[in-house]
């Protein structure tokens, strides 16, 4: 581990990424998928990341968690977790100190992670083996699995024995076995049906209240999480182009692609309201990207828009997007 890991950085963040660049080098190019990007989370608030398809948000849990796939490479930034760069530490420190213990994840498609040859106490056993863990194995991972709303007897089973649902829980109980500070969830809820989503969404929300415990919920659906995350941020062809408060990104959601989102959302009390697709495709990621990158989809694109945009500060976060050119830097014109 390098000296950097002894000197916190100097605040209360319990995660911070800051200039974060993650690109993956193809025969076709470097693609943009993590370009730039910056946000922190502190106490125990949680972080919901919301974009199309593509848009990078898997790739930045992925690099948080320093699980970025070849062709893909972290290029440059730092990734704070309680005032250490996880960046700093060698592959082997951060798997003994980090991984698991203090920051897990629920991949996306985790329902089919489980090995379908061993029973459900094996897997976990396995885990708390690889960490050294000392104790009584069997109570730690019947209380986990109760932890989680699941009969303890779901240990003896084998992954097929179990439901989507059952399967989902099993997952997070692995993700949280070890007390993490810091969860990622990827798509948590992918494949599940609304029932069975509503009630993982209900159970993050409870252990994250009751292990003081933050989660950065990675989805596509940005109804999905407005009851969970506390910050919402809105991923765009490899940038963050909105980050606010979740009261004031959904009731006053300011960049154009937020707005767009806002508006596809169905709405169960107005059956007469047309839903609004957002027309065209994001930008290939593997191109030369100049300006503001929803540009041609924009309905309010202007000659401006041929620039990049910096981020303009708004009440509770930021804004990427020359409509807010006029904000001051405490962001009080509203």
């Amino acid at each position: 581990m390098s000296k950097s890991n002894d000197s916190p950085h100097p605040d209360d963040s319990r995660l911070k990424v800051k200039d974060l660049q993650v690109y993956y080098f193809t025969n076709r190019g470097k693609v943009r998928a993590v370009d730039d990007i910056s946000f922190e989370i502190s106490g125990n608030e949680s972080i919901g990341i919301v974009g199309e398809s593509a848009s990078g948000k898997s790739t930045l849990g992925a690099a948080i968690i320093r699980s970025v796939n070849s062709p893909g490479k972290i290029l440059r930034g730092k990734i704070y977790v309680n005032g250490k760069n996880v960046l700093d530490f060698s592959e082997s420190n951060f798997n003994r100190e980090m991984r698991w213990k203090k920051i897990a994840v629920i991949f996306q498609g985790a329902m089919n992670s489980l090995d379908p040859v061993y029973r459900i106490s094996e897997q976990l056993r396995e885990l708390m083996q690889e960490h050294k863990i000392k104790g009584d194995y069997e109570q730690f991972i019947n209380q986990a699995l109760t932890d989680v709303g699941l009969d303890k007897s779901v240990a003896n089973r084998y992954p097929h024995e179990l439901s989507g649902g059952m399967k989902q829980r099993v997952v997070i109980t692995m993700a949280l076995l070890l007390q993490p500070l810091i969860l990622i969830a990827d798509e948590p809820t992918t494949a599940l049906d609304v029932l069975v989503q509503a009630q993982i969404m209900n159970l993050l929300k409870k252990l994250k209240a009751e292990r003081n415990m933050n989660i950065v919920m990675i989805t596509h659906d940005i109804s999905l999480i407005s009851e969970i995350a506390d910050k919402i941020a809105i991923m765009y062809a490899g940038q963050i182009v909105e980050l606010a408060s979740s009261s004031e990104l959904l009731v006053n959601p300011r960049h154009p692609y937020t707005q767009a989102l806002i508006k596809a959302i169905p709405k169960i009390q107005d059956t007469y309201t047309k839903i609004e697709s957002i027309k065209g495709n994001p930008p290939d990621l593997a191109s030369e990207l100049k300006g503001c990158r929803f540009y041609d989809r924009c309905p309010h694109a202007m000659e401006v828009c041929l620039q990049d945009p910096p981020l303009f500060k708004t009440k509770t976060g930021y804004v990427k997007c020359w409509l807010y050119k006029e904000l001051d830097l405490e962001g009080t014109n509203n």
